[in-house]
């Protein structure tokens, strides 16, 4: 059905992000077809570079083995990979922040997403947790992927936690470290297909003009660098201005985040 859907999207001049499993990686055609569609991001729920934490996810077609070469199947079509992972799983300790953030950087993921694990009432891992005396009360609110929240994690404190996790966020939404993954993937030359024109020419002129005033306005010398290595792409063709504009707007809201 994916492929048909995408087939009928061909030729509509839009585009769209979708969330999948990593198994979409290992069908060419799809891959494909998605581009010729579209597709501009894919959010696939890695998860973890564990595989004892993905047996407790249960996400069994999850092979960490595989994780690289399927960011690559996908990048090479033109298309972001949006890696999600999820750290407090009873296998983790402080290092699983370092293997993630390699990952990230080995394989140009501009936007990833990291969460701390929380245990959802209702849910099978809620009933587990609840059975082994490892919830807390902490307030519903809380819930956010962010803070730890209403688990006693095995193998570090809920502060541990917090501390790793805003530090490995700092980290790898720097300006610096994130533009590094950007221009490192927009120098692959599958980025060089402008956006649908569904977006009006005057809401692309006006963001252009809102990075522009950024760079000319930023102290930071390595801003300005890394702007004008990202225009010299769109000189040589090979990066479209879309596509780039596209990713300095993730790499300035990496920052902002």
């Amino acid at each position: 059905w994916a492929k048909a859907i995408c087939a009928r999207l061909v030729g509509l001049d839009v585009n769209w992000f979708c969330q999948s499993s990593v198994d979409v990686a290992k069908d060419d055609a799809l891959l494909d077809v998605m581009a010729r569609a579209g597709c501009l991001g894919i959010i696939i729920g890695f998860e973890s570079l564990d595989t004892i934490s993905l047996e407790e996810t249960h996400k069994t077609q999850n092979l960490v083995s595989d994780y690289s070469s399927a960011v690559r199947a996908i990048h090479d079509r033109g298309i972001q990979v949006i890696a999600s992972f999820v750290v407090g799983f009873d296998a983790d300790g402080t290092g699983a922040y370092e293997a993630i953030e390699s990952f990230i950087e080995e394989n140009d993921i501009v936007t990833p997403m990291i969460s701390v694990l929380s245990v959802a009432p209702g849910t099978k891992l809620h009933e587990r947790m609840a059975a082994r005396g490892r919830l807390t009360g902490a307030p519903p609110r809380f819930i956010d992927g962010i803070h730890p929240h209403n688990l006693r994690y095995a193998r570090m404190s809920q502060l541990e936690l917090l501390v790793a996790h805003r530090e490995s966020l700092e980290r790898v939404f720097s300006f610096d470290a994130a533009s590094s993954r950007a221009l490192r993937l927009l120098r692959n030359g599958r980025f060089s297909n402008p956006l649908s024109r569904d977006i009006s020419a005057g809401e692309k002129f006006s963001v252009s003009l809102r990075l522009l005033w950024r760079m000319f306005s930023s102290p930071n010398r390595n801003k300005r660098r890394v702007y004008r290595k990202m225009f010299r792409l769109i000189r040589e063709g090979i990066a479209s201005p879309d596509r780039v504009v596209m990713v300095l707007m993730d790499v300035e809201a990496s920052e902002l985040h």
